[in-house]
């Protein structure tokens, strides 16, 4: 899924947390998450995107 999709499919299902992956990890996915997250918060207000940094561990 690319950012736009996942703000569609986040809005669709009523999420109120979104935490991207993949971002940052391999050559082909160096997008970085701040544009996906001001996509959701344009797209979809009211859900919290946590970016995380590779490696990085978040308790829900």
């Amino acid at each position: 899924m690319d950012p736009p999709q996942v703000a569609l499919a986040a809005r669709l299902l009523g999420i109120k947390k979104v935490i991207p992956m993949h971002y940052k990890t391999f050559p082909i996915l160096e997008q970085d998450a701040s544009s996906f997250k001001e996509l959701v918060k344009k797209e979809v207000p009211g859900i919290e995107v946590v970016v995380l940094d590779p490696g990085q561990e978040y308790e829900m």
